[in-house]
């Protein structure tokens, strides 16, 4: 995955098999109720980790639809990371620019983290109004 150069401190790379148990992890001890693999696209494989010094930060996966549009959901972050949130807006917009490298010419999203919706509207995004904040890039 190509990225620009504010992102060199982080590894963003595509979700591996290997990934799968520590994503999982996340839901359990955020004591929310994981997805299932099969509900997740590409049986889990069909998103994003984003890392730091060997660190797995969060994952997102990107639902590729039979259009022209995709969408991206089930963002998780690991509980234990204690770093900054600078990470946030460089995963996001990694994932937005691999859903257009895969065919879509419009991203979906929502978020209610405000400074990823400020920068996202930098960026060039729509955004909606409260309580959804929904996300269209395109």
């Amino acid at each position: 995955l190509k990225l620009n150069k504010m992102n060199k401190k982080y590894n963003i790379r595509y979700i591996e098999e290997k990934d799968l148990d520590i994503i999982h992890s996340w839901w359990v001890k955020r004591g929310e109720e994981p997805i299932e693999q099969d509900l997740l696209p590409q049986g889990g494989l069909g998103g994003l980790i984003i890392e730091k010094d060997n660190t797995k930060i969060a994952a997102c996966f990107i639902y590729l639809t039979n259009s022209k549009t995709g969408y991206l959901d089930h963002l998780i972050s690991n509980p234990d990371y204690n770093g900054k949130g600078f990470w946030h807006y460089p995963f996001m917009q990694a994932c937005f620019v691999a859903a257009k490298n895969s065919g879509c010419e419009e991203v979906w999203g929502t978020s209610r983290i405000r400074g990823i919706i400020k920068r996202l509207k930098r960026y060039g995004c729509d955004i909606s109004k409260e309580p959804y904040y929904i996300i269209r890039y395109k």
